[in-house]
C-alpha cells in the first residue's frame, strides 16, 4: 500500500526535476521490467511475443516523446526519482497480485486508499489549512473531485481487475497507452500538433499490445 504512495512521491517529484519526455520514456519501460521480475519469481510464463511486444511498445514511446529526450545533465536527479517510481510500481503490482487472488478489486482499492492515504493526510494537513479556499475556483475543485474519483478510484479498480484476470506482466503492457492517450487529448484539448512521427509511435505501441495479447493466447493453448 505504501509502495503505491512511494510511486506517487517519486513520480511527481521526478517530473518536477526532469522533463515530461524523459519521464514518459522511463515509465514506458515498466512493462518490460515487471515482466522480467515476474518471470524470475516464477509468477508468470512470458512468451517471446510478449518480449517483442514490450520492445515494440517502448520503441513507439520513443517516437512519441521525440528527440527532446536527454538523460543526464541537469535532469539526472529527476530521472533517478522516476526510476524509483518504476521500482515502486513494479513491487506494488506484483505484491497486489496475491491480495487480488483473495479479495475483490473494489476491496483492495478501498484498503490501499485508506491505509496508503493516512500518511498523506498527516503530512499534508498543515499545508491544506494554509490554503485560502475562497481563491480556489469551482472548476479547480471539480477537477480535484473528478481526479480522485476517476484517475484514482475507478482507474485502480480497473487496474486490479486486469491484474486479477490477466496477471501483472500482461496488465502492465497497457500502461504504455498512457502517453498515447495523453498525446491525442493534448491535440484536442490543448491544440498541440499531431506529427507523423507521433502517429507512427502510437501505432507501434498499439502493435506491441496486440503482440502481447497474441503471446497470451499461444501460451493458453500450449
Amino acid at each position: 500500500m505504501y509502495k503505491r504512495q512511494g510511486y506517487q512521491f517519486f513520480f511527481v517529484g521526478g517530473v518536477a526535476l526532469s522533463t515530461a519526455s524523459n519521464a514518459a520514456l522511463i515509465v514506458g519501460t515498466t512493462p518490460a521490467i515487471l515482466a522480467v521480475v515476474s518471470a524470475l519469481l516464477g509468477r508468470e510464463r512470458i512468451s517471446g511475443f510478449h518480449w517483442a511486444g514490450a520492445l515494440l511498445a517502448i520503441t513507439g514511446i520513443a517516437f512519441v516523446v521525440g528527440p527532446s529526450v536527454s538523460f543526464g545533465g541537469t535532469t539526472w536527479r529527476g530521472d533517478l526519482m522516476v526510476m524509483g517510481s518504476v521500482a515502486c510500481w513494479t513491487t506494488f503490482t506484483l505484491g497486489s497480485a496475491s491480495l487480488i487472488s483473495r479479495h475483490s478489486p473494489l476491496y483492495v482499492t478501498g484498503m490501499t486508499m485508506v491505509y496508503g492515504g493516512l500518511p498523506y493526510v498527516v503530512l499534508a494537513t498543515p499545508q491544506i489549512l494554509r490554503v485560502d479556499w475562497s481563491l480556489v475556483s469551482t472548476w479547480t475543485i471539480g477537477a480535484m473531485i473528478l481526479s480522485s474519483l476517476l484517475a484514482l478510484n475507478l482507474a485502480y479498480v480497473i487496474w486490479y481487475t486486469g491484474v486479477q484476470r490477466l496477471g501483472p506482466a500482461r496488465t502492465s503492457i497497457y500502461s504504455n497507452g498512457v502517453p498515447i492517450v495523453a498525446m491525442f487529448v493534448a491535440a484536442v484539448w490543448l491544440g498541440e500538433s499531431l506529427t507523423w512521427t507521433k502517429i507512427i509511435g502510437a501505432s507501434a505501441v498499439l502493435g506491441g499490445v496486440l503482440l502481447t495479447r497474441l503471446g497470451r493466447r499461444l501460451l493458453s493453448q500450449s
